[in-house]
């Protein structure tokens, strides 16, 4: 499907007001081009490619074009993270980069270096609903909106943060803000918008896309609350998926993650006011353009800082450990390094903070960064057996595991009601958990200061002076016999085990 042109609407009439629109998502501080599993061979991605995508987009349309970046730009690679972002700040400058919305991963090293990177932007970063929990005043450095002027035409550019941000980062890096959903928090903004007297009002939000059979991501449901007649387009992020489609009406596009692919979106606009659009997603393959140079002496410089680090190989794997299922490998194999570097009963890792695969072979030390990038610390937090299963209980609460574990086996019942699917917990010393009994619960310390909503904040907790990647490091670099038993689920759904 990448790749693919889908036109969602009619072809453009003569006089009329001709924006495209280039969007990005969820970079993640990738700034190298890499094959992936559908490009067959071919390299994809990397900020220099990026740059060179939009600038052939740009060219072949001889129209007023703005680039945008919905979030989680900076947090991820070892050529980001080294210096808080700061490279991939210099790399969007010389990618020209017109706006970016504020993602939760901005959050990741605290506002105060959020604000030193947004100094060094050239750009501004936008944010309309997060407030002061105490005041009900949006925050002095996050903008609510901006307004660009390019060939004639005006463009009111909102932004939108997801409001699952104090639950998916350190919850220390957002205190005293309160993240609002929904339309109405954007209310005012976007009556300020369209008084200004634009063309277009666009809102760039870090917010997901995604549909399934019993829920829109944020994107989809601000449309779905908003209407043609206030927004003309909505670029989406956060759940790194593609999306080229309409809700409500209004267009809604994502371009997946990674730097693997731009949003192209064309609007018009006739005299009688009437707004029309096409859309398509371009995947970034580096055989198709000449890598901007501009970009490209910024990264090299950059990558010449981490290259020894980077290279440093830390083993290699026979098989390939890929994130498939509920339950894989190599989510085991994080649950039992963080077990061992602790000497918990248990382990325990949510499974957002596993971010790449790992492909057999030689695996080095920038590779095994990209699948943790976080930073996060071990912590022994003490638990009751009914206070494990009660964690256990919320990984269960989509119905599917969100963690994997270690020290223990999970026999849960993805048909009972959320709250009431454990069914059984068994130590790996073949003991049942006695609910009145003390444990010791291994996790990372995202996870214990009760990020993803684990239940596990208030409860007694040592956080380690040692990072989760050494232990991960550590665990590879054992005898292999460590490694003999990550293919099995240690979270077993009864109803349906082979889906596990």
């Amino acid at each position: 499907m990448l790749g693919l042109i889908f036109l969602l609407s009619i072809s453009p009439i003569q006089d009329t007001l001709h924006l495209r629109v280039l969007s990005i998502n969820d970079l993640h501080g990738a700034p190298s081009t890499r094959t992936y599993s559908f490009s067959e061979g071919r390299l994809v991605g990397g900020v220099a490619v990026l740059a060179a995508t939009m600038d052939s987009a740009e060219a072949e349309c001889n129209c007023v074009t703005i680039r945008v970046a919905a979030g989680d730009l900076m947090q991820g690679t070892l050529q980001s993270n080294v210096v808080y972002g700061k490279s991939i700040i210099e790399a969007l400058n010389a990618l020209e980069l017109d706006v970016a919305a504020i993602g939760n991963h901005e959050f990741d090293w605290g506002v105060d270096s959020l604000k030193a990177r947004m100094e060094e932007s050239r750009f501004p970063w936008l944010a309309a609903n997060v407030f002061y929990t105490d005041t009900g005043e949006r925050p002095e450095w996050a903008r609510p909106y901006t307004i660009l002027e390019a060939g004639g035409i005006r463009i009111g550019i909102v932004g939108y943060i997801t409001s699952s941000t104090p639950t998916i980062v350190r919850p220390i890096m957002v205190e005293g803000l309160s993240f609002v959903r929904g339309a109405e928090s954007l209310a005012d903004i976007l009556q300020e918008v369209r008084t200004a007297g634009v063309d277009f009002t666009i809102i760039v939000g870090h917010a997901a896309t995604f549909c399934n059979d019993d829920r829109c991501g944020e994107s989809i449901q601000l449309a779905e609350e908003l209407s043609t007649e206030i927004v003309d387009l909505i670029v989406g992020g956060h759940d790194h998926r593609v999306a080229a489609t309409e809700a409500n009406g209004i267009p809604v596009v994502e371009a997946w993650s990674n730097g693997r692919a731009v949003g192209v979106v064309d609007l018009y606009k006739t005299r009688d006011g009437s707004v029309s659009h096409s859309m398509h997603i371009d995947t970034t393959y580096a055989d198709a353009v000449q890598p901007n140079p501009a970009v490209v002496a910024v990264m090299s410089e950059y990558e010449s800082l981490i290259d020894s680090m980077a290279n440093r190989t830390i083993t290699t794997l026979e098989h390939a450990l890929p994130r498939d299922g509920s339950q894989y490998a190599l989510g085991n194999l994080f649950a039992d390094a963080i077990r061992a570097g602790t000497g918990a009963d248990v382990g325990l890792t949510n499974n957002g903070g596993i971010r790449a695969d790992l492909d057999a072979g030689t695996v080095t030390y920038g590779e095994l960064f990209q699948v943790h990038p976080f930073g996060n610390l071990l912590s022994r937090v003490t638990v009751t057996g009914a206070e494990l299963i009660a964690t256990f209980e919320h990984s269960l609460m989509r119905g599917r595991p969100r963690v994997h574990i270690s020290g223990a086996t999970v026999t849960y019942d993805s048909e009972r009601p959320a709250g009431e699917r454990v069914v059984e917990v068994r130590l790996s010393s073949g003991e049942v958990v006695d609910p009145a009994a003390s444990y010791i619960l291994a996790v990372p310390d995202f996870v214990a200061q009760g990020g993803d909503g684990f239940p596990l904040s208030e409860l007694p907790r040592e956080t380690l002076n040692a990072d989760v990647l050494d232990s991960i490091i550590a665990l590879l670099q054992s005898d292999g016999s460590a490694l003999a038993d990550l293919d099995r689920p240690r979270m077993i759904d009864r109803v349906a085990p082979s889906l596990d």
